[in-house]
């Protein structure tokens, strides 16, 4: 099976935006948002009622998980075919069971930018599908206009796009609960790249598979960091232009991370890391406040990197207890020596404190000022 991204290029030079999601992959993420679907309209505008794996799994779930409606439309190119695109409503049955299934003609050709989708967009209140590759851009920028709620299969490299990286930003936008930068297999037509099963289905594979979404999304926990800052390991972005000719500042003042794992836990300013932390980023603990693409460390050009601050936890005062971690034998990662004293302002429990800024060990203990040291 083709296990390389010329399938995604080919999409957006060439057009071929026929990659149909498998059902299993929708039911995986679908399933986590359950109760912000009930009550609410949704429509899958980029899907063949007929075919649409996305169409089939909401009506199977109708009625447990409460839609009010389903709609559904999709685009005939006129030139190729003078078959005219139907639109499914589904509505709910006056009964408990089942549902009512209504089809109609479109009047136009589907495309989701028509002023007719337009005008069911505007009706619905939520919009789950996966769109063109080859046009995502232009959707996402359509649906964050008309202010919808949406649920969308795309790729990690959105983020490039202004509309998600504003969304991020403000904390409106992240990653779904599932398949985050992975390879996921799209059923294709016949003359795309892929391989033939034994059913007669040929399947292409993506990489950089995500989902995107403006609900909430709860799996978020903060990052267990344990490096500790230096400017040797950390160096800053060097004064260069995209070009990598010398320039009289740097594009950003921040420091460079190569992965998210080696984020270190005390430092407080600007950092560059990798954009797969936007599968992983807890919003209470980093802000996202912009996009670096052509940093320089040394003569070496780095990836693109997301530009994170840690969130300012309790704000210290002057009658703020002090918490001291009491090093009754050498530490190295604290790069202290035997029996020394580390006094900081107390930010929120000891236990959360102590657990950011050392590891677990017998020999360490903290208190406050006035209490006897204890062992973590």
């Amino acid at each position: 099976m083709a296990t390389t991204n010329k399938s995604l290029r080919q999409a957006r030079t060439q057009k071929h935006d026929e990659f149909y999601t498998l059902y299993e992959d929708i039911a995986a993420e679908l399933q986590n948002h359950r109760n912000e679907l009930k009550g609410k309209v949704v429509y899958c505008n980029c899907d063949d009622p007929t075919s649409s794996n996305f169409v089939r799994y909401l009506c199977d779930n109708f009625n447990a998980y409460g839609l009010k409606a389903l709609i559904a439309t999709h685009y005939i190119d006129p030139q190729t075919s003078t078959q005219k695109p139907v639109k499914l409503t589904v509505s709910r049955a006056d009964s408990a069971e089942g549902f009512i299934r209504e089809l109609t003609t479109l009047e136009g050709d589907g495309d989701f930018r028509s002023e007719e989708c337009i005008a069911i967009l505007n009706s619905a209140d939520i919009v789950i599908t996966n769109p063109p590759f080859s046009l995502w851009r232009d959707f996402i920028d359509l649906i964050i206009d008309n202010n919808k709620t949406f649920i969308l299969l795309g790729t990690i490299h959105a983020i490039n796009y202004q509309s998600i990286l504003d969304g991020v930003k403000a904390g409106k936008i992240t990653t779904g609960y599932t398949n985050f930068n992975k390879t996921l297999k799209f059923a294709v037509p016949e003359h795309y790249d892929g391989k033939t099963t034994s059913n007669t289905t040929k399947y292409a594979e993506v990489h950089g598979i995500c989902w995107w979404t403006n609900l909430p999304v709860t799996n978020r926990t903060p990052l267990q960091l344990s490096k500790f800052y230096s400017p040797d390991l950390y160096p800053k972005y060097e004064a260069k232009n995209t070009k990598g000719k010398p320039t009289a500042t740097a594009p950003v003042d921040a420091i460079n991370v190569d992965r998210v794992a080696d984020i270190p836990c005390n430092y407080d300013g600007l950092m560059g890391v990798p954009i797969t932390i936007i599968g992983q980023l807890d919003y209470n603990q980093f802000e996202v406040v912009g996009k670096l693409n052509n940093g320089f460390i040394g003569d070496k050009k780095v990836f693109s990197r997301i530009l994170i601050r840690r969130r300012a936890t309790v704000t210290a005062t002057a009658t703020a207890p002090v918490i001291q971690i009491y090093v009754i034998a050498p530490i190295t990662i604290l790069q202290v020596r035997q029996q020394a004293v580390l006094s900081v302002p107390a930010r929120q429990s000891i236990q959360q404190f102590a657990s950011i800024w050392v590891l677990p060990r017998d020999d360490v203990c903290v208190c406050a000022s006035s209490t006897t040291p204890q062992p973590i």
